[in-house]
């Protein structure tokens, strides 16, 4: 059996579970022209559900079908070639109240998403419930139909088992939630070791028994911070934890390596605010340290989402600095981003 939209997707079996996700979700829009359907599809790592996502969108493209992808973040949007839920829609918060632009943009920007037919949202469990709820609204607004999401198609993904949003109500307290119907995806499609993906599932919903202990400690007796420090990513939840990372790391760095300090120059009404100024005032509300040490080899993380997301690289990107220029700029070189970007 041939199912248009999965000619180009070769790995795709026309059996399982994949398919039959597939088939539940195009089979009801093609049906139901006149109503909008919602679907939310989840599972663990590893079940699928970007490749189905894929297969969705192109799905879209060949039954003429315009397709909005949205996800919460740079790096998920990045990953799905999609755009942020925030820069595509010019959503902005105040106060705990979620407001937009759009409608400062003219028309030909409100008629382009008034022309898509199909939203879909990767990574949903990043995406706050008041967040969800004021799409379904804005979408009704721009579409002027009072139906939730103004009558659209709506597709989302995600596991609600993993990050939640950095703040607010997690995603299934929107109000809009229970009209989404939950597809499951509980095969593996990326991991051929049962053993692995069994002990997966298990630290998944906190389940420590007696083969997680074992098999977490044999790969902890395998550990050796020689060799990851240089290719590893940390994550902490303290700033002073982190600094004192990043100088073990830069205190590897080879010596004869070219370095110099960049120090922040900080201003509020145009007057320059001394080092305890910066202290107190801006480090409160940002993740910027006072100095930073730039020596060639080092890793750098961009820390915005711009006009830089077509072409891969997002708040969190990580890159390596490989020249330093005389006029106070860096030079750095994101991996598989071709030739290196000077950036100040």
């Amino acid at each position: 059996m041939s199912v248009p939209g999965l000619a180009d997707a070769a790995s795709l079996t026309p059996k399982g579970e994949q398919y039959q996700c597939y088939r539940t979700v195009t089979q009801n829009i093609s049906a139901s022209r006149h109503q909008g359907r919602m679907f939310f599809i989840t599972g663990p790592g590893g079940t699928g559900k970007s490749y189905l996502l894929h297969a969705l969108q192109h799905w879209c493209e060949r039954s003429r079908d315009p397709c909005l992808l949205l996800a919460p973040t740079g790096i998920a949007a990045r990953n799905v070639d999609g755009n942020t839920i925030h820069s595509a829609l010019s959503i902005y918060s105040n106060r705990g109240a979620y407001h937009t632009g759009l409608f400062r943009f003219g028309d030909q920007r409100k008629k382009d998403i008034e022309k898509k037919t199909v939203l879909i949202i990767d990574e949903v469990s990043m995406v706050d419930g008041v967040l969800l709820d004021y799409l379904s609204s804005l979408f009704a607004k721009l579409r002027r139909n009072n139906r939730p999401f103004g009558n659209m198609h709506v597709i989302v993904l995600g596991d609600l088992m993993q990050l939640p949003p950095v703040e607010g109500l997690k995603v299934f307290r929107a109000s809009v939630w229970k009209l989404f119907h939950p597809i499951f995806l509980r095969q593996p499609q990326r991991q051929t070791n049962a053993k692995f993906f069994r002990i997966l599932k298990k630290i998944r919903f906190g389940i420590t028994d007696s083969e997680v202990r074992d098999t977490l400690e044999e790969r902890w007796r395998q550990y050796s911070p020689e060799h990851v420090m240089w290719n590893t990513t940390y994550l902490s939840s303290l700033r002073d934890e982190a600094a004192a990372l990043n100088h073990a790391v830069l205190s590897g760095m080879p010596p004869e390596n070219p370095m110099f300090v960049s120090k922040a120059e900080d201003f509020e009404n145009g007057i320059r605010l001394q080092h305890l100024e910066h202290s107190t005032v801006f480090r409160k509300g940002t993740n910027f340290a006072s100095s930073v040490v730039c020596t060639v080899g080092a890793k750098v993380m961009f820390l915005r989402n711009s006009m830089l997301i077509d072409k891969g690289i997002s708040n969190g990107s990580i890159s390596v600095i490989t020249n330093l220029l005389p006029n106070d700029e860096v030079e750095t070189a994101f991996p598989n981003q071709g030739r290196p970007r000077s950036n100040s």
